[in-house]
Formats: C-alpha cells, structure tokens, sequence
C-alpha cells in the first residue's frame, strides 16, 4: 500500500511540474488543492512564524502560483530581515527562509539600542534578551574623538569594527566593553580585564592585532610597580604603551 502511495504521489508531482512548465491555465492555477494552506519560516531567532506570516500579508485565496516577489517584499522590508527567500512546495506551501540581522553592540539615546555589522538600528529590547555587549559611542562628547563624520556614518564604522575584530579574535572580542571614535579617525576599543584602551587606525589587521597583543602580554608581565592602561598601535610598526603608576598601601 505504501509503494502504491509513493508512486501516485510521484505521479501527481510529475503531472503538476507538467503542467508547470507548460505553463498552467488560469483555471487549473485557482483550483483549491493550489490554495496555500501551509507557511513555513527557516532561520527566524528573533521573528516568530506568526510575525512572519503577519509581515507577508498574504491575499485572501492566495496560490502558490502567484508570484511571490511581493511577499519577498514585504518581509525584506522589516528592519530585522536581512535577507529573505520565498520557494513553493507543491501543492500547497510556502517556504519561506530567512536571514536576520544581528546585534553587535548598543549605541546609547535615551535608551540601549542595539545595532547590527552595519550600523543599522535593531527593533530589539536589550533587557528582554538580556545582551551584553560592547558600548558604541559615535559622538563627539569626548575629548579625543575630533570627526567631522556624521553619527551614522561613524556608528556604520565602528559596529563593522567590532564584526571584524570578532571574526579575528573571538576571545579578545569577548573582553570589550567599548568601541569609541578616536583621534584622527582613529577606533578606540576599551577592555575589561585587563582595563586598557587600545588605539588603533581602521581597519585592525591580524597581525596588527597580534603585535599589539604580544606587546600587551610582556608589559603585563614585566612591570610590577605600574601597571599598562593604553596601547597606541597607529605608528608603523611601533606599539607604544602607557602605564600608570601602582598605588599600593
């Protein structure tokens, strides 16, 4: 019984992918078995399934053989949404399959907003998902950030730093607590343990990042009655350090 279901089923399938290529008549299109019944969401996190299908609003009567680059559309347009694909399955599902943005840090307004690689406000509550992640501050309230770029321009910058740093080195990305706009254009990243500021010109290269950490790594070591709170990694090949003296009892 089962051998005689799968071959019908085949059978069926084949008739209809027939009829797709011959291309379906208007009538045969609007039948109900073409009716979409079923809407599946892949790859959504923070979108439920029902968010998903709310944001596609599907027509009344909808068929699969409509076309689907509206409802492409219309998710693609969410702010979460950072890509989207909709493909049928006979004879009545649509699939859709989603890529979402994600946070990388939070920029601080009158309240956390988080921010996506590429500077894009994220409709998200950090304290509903409990994010804990680096700081980003575009402005220019501090004393060493001198650009003249626009905000979003700088925040654009600083969240594709934090992706890149991410990607080079996931253990030291995990210490931040901040990335800032510096001098010069520069990137400012401030670690928690050990508490140093890092200075750098964008974009951070691999194996700047590693001399800077070497560097790091030997003054931590060597010093004993002053401790490092700055590296400058913008000159060449040089990695300057500053230290401030230990106030011990």
């Amino acid at each position: 019984m089962r051998k005689e279901r799968r071959i019908f089923f085949l059978l069926v399938t084949a008739a209809v992918s027939g009829m797709v290529l011959a291309g379906i008549p208007e009538s045969a299109a609007n039948l109900e078995l073409f009716h979409v019944d079923r809407f599946d969401v892949e790859g959504g996190r923070h979108l439920s399934s029902e968010e998903v299908r709310s944001i596609a609003a599907l027509p009344t009567g909808a068929t699969i053989w409509d076309s689907t680059d509206p409802v492409a559309e219309r998710i693609q347009s969410h702010p979460l949404v950072q890509d989207v694909r909709v493909r049928r399955r006979i004879p009545s599902t649509l699939r859709v399959e989603l890529r979402e943005r994600e946070p990388v840090g939070l920029v601080a307004g009158q309240v956390l907003m988080p921010v996506d690689g590429e500077g894009n406000v994220l409709p998200l509550d950090p304290a509903d998902l409990r994010l804990d992640l680096p700081l980003l501050a575009p402005g220019a309230d501090r004393e060493e950030d001198d650009s003249d770029e626009p905000v979003p321009t700088r925040v654009a910058l600083l969240a594709s730093e934090l992706v890149r740093i991410g990607d080079l080195d996931p253990h030291f990305a995990a210490q931040l607590s901040e990335i800032r706009a510096g001098p010069d254009g520069g990137v400012i990243l401030s670690l928690t343990d050990p508490r140093v500021d890092l200075t750098y010109n964008p974009p951070l290269r691999p194996g700047r990042l590693r001399e800077g950490l070497l560097v790091l790594a030997d003054a931590l070591e060597r010093t004993e009655d002053a401790a490092p709170t700055a590296l400058d990694l913008r000159f060449g090949d040089q990695v300057v350090v500053r230290f401030t003296k230990s106030t011990g009892n």
